[in-house]
């Protein structure tokens, strides 16, 4: 039985001000926010859970959420020019942030398809781990490539890690030339060097371990006769945040104390892939079989091993998904026996306050109270980002006279299938590995470049 219903969201954000004359002026925030609700009813789904068969169903939900530090209480005293004691008092009480929203709130722009694409990829891994250990046409095709690019024998590179340290000493020593020269020349053979072992042999020993590995699974699987698992889970999220600020409001109720306001947004796209699983992919345990599943010798690898022998695929990967999309394809997929795919999008806009001035030009202040601690945090108060903690909808705490608005999209769909990962690019300058890959190729392929002493 489906169902849709409206809920209503009472947002109260109080924000006025006075001062010695008994008028006061109210720039706070009072409205009511829609949002919705809609799924289907699981009929005895407690019955479902024990038999393994999915207990979920199709829903989506539209909910806000408001957080509310303690209200500031500001008094200012001012006197004027030319008279005795205090003239005149002004005085706010409330969230100053207010007056610059906190009616509505729309997300941001984020890799909502990104973080699905990377979750989908993650079960791709586990499902095939399930079957296999590594894909050994793409270690012979990718070791043959690395070989062909960087022109080193098997020798050479060998060679080349057990002693680069002294390699490296030795060539600063023997160049000769000028300063310019022998640096750029010690560049070149650095990089050179770095290529060598991050591309060559560093690959080849994560290989070789994991054929060690794969004879390993062989001989514990005869002995113990594992059970595959009925059911897995993976997560992936991506994140973009938006700081903005709003300077002195200058009108009343804040026109003998100023407020600075910042307002930090963060949205969060999730995904999580759940998966009932059912069956088995492998063949007899202890059988020649057997073996080739775990080393990955089977003609379903050949596409992705054939893409590790094209020259620079490897570059290609760095910004793109193309490999994960190969591996999907690859993947035997036969036991996943249900799916739910959970897709929701949070987003928090934090709206934070702080003094900016008081009095004016014609008022100098004399006096001000406020309830409002010093903090020691970042900022107008805030702390950085703690991903994990806001991954689970937990957030920093909010300093007096902050607010926070927070509004969550979520949606469960049951597919029918898993799909491909959508394609997506991405940035390799995140990881300092392979930033000094590229680093060091441009380096070592930059052959055409002159000092100007050449």
């Amino acid at each position: 039985m489906s169902y849709t219903l409206v809920t209503k969201y009472p947002i109260a954000i109080p924000a006025k001000g006075g001062g010695t004359t008994g008028d006061t002026t109210s720039v706070g925030v009072f409205t009511t926010l829609t949002g919705s609700r809609s799924g289907e009813k699981v009929e005895k789904y407690r019955e479902k859970i024990e038999q393994g068969l999915p207990a979920s169903s199709p829903y989506s939900l539209d909910a806000y959420k408001l957080q509310l530090g303690q209200p500031l209480q500001d008094v200012l005293s001012m006197g004027r020019s030319g008279s005795q004691g205090v003239f005149m008092t002004s005085t706010f009480s409330g969230f100053p942030g207010a007056a610059w929203g906190g009616g509505s709130l729309a997300h941001l722009t984020v890799g909502n398809e990104l973080a699905r694409s990377v979750a989908l990829s993650k079960l791709y891994k586990k499902l095939e781990s399930d079957r296999s250990e590594l894909n050994s046409y793409a270690v012979l095709a990718e070791f043959t490539d690395v070989l062909r690019q960087f022109g080193r024998p098997f020798g050479a590179i060998v060679d080349a890690f057990m002693r680069h340290e002294n390699r490296l000493i030795f060539e600063r020593r023997r160049l000769v030339g000028s300063k310019t020269w022998r640096d750029e020349q010690f560049a070149r053979i650095a990089a050179d060097t770095w290529l060598e072992v991050s591309f060559g042999l560093i690959p080849l020993f994560s290989d070789a371990v994991a054929v060690a590995e794969a004879f390993g699974r062989f001989e514990y699987e005869l002995a113990e006769s594992p059970r595959l698992r009925e059911r897995m889970r993976t997560r992936a999220f991506d994140v973009a945040r938006l700081n903005s600020g709003v300077m002195d409001f200058s009108s009343q109720p804040f026109g003998y104390i100023g407020y600075a306001v910042v307002r930090e947004t963060q949205t969060i796209a999730k995904c999580q892939y759940t998966v009932g699983l059912e069956g088995d992919v492998r063949a007899a345990f202890g059988s020649n079989e057997r073996l080739k599943q775990l080393l990955g010798l089977e003609p379903r690898n050949l596409p992705l091993a054939a893409w590790e022998a094209v020259p620079w695929s490897w570059l290609v990967d760095y910004f793109t998904n193309v490999q994960q999309i190969l591996q999907a394809g690859a993947t035997i997929t036969s036991r996943v026996k249900w799916i739910v795919l959970s897709q929701t999008i949070q987003t928090a806009a934090t709206y934070r306050a702080k003094v900016l001035r008081l009095g004016t030009g014609t008022y100098f202040p004399m006096g001000f109270k406020t309830n409002k601690v010093e903090s020691k945090k970042v900022g107008f108060g805030s702390p950085q980002a703690d991903w994990d903690q806001a991954l689970k909808g937990k957030y920093p705490p909010l300093d007096t006279g902050d607010f926070r608005l927070i509004r969550t999209t979520f949606n469960r769909t049951l597919p029918a299938s898993l799909g491909v990962p959508p394609m997506y690019f991405k940035t390799p300058f995140g990881d300092l590995k392979k930033v000094a890959n590229l680093g060091a190729l441009v380096v070592s392929r930059w052959s055409t470049h002159k000092t100007w002493l050449s």
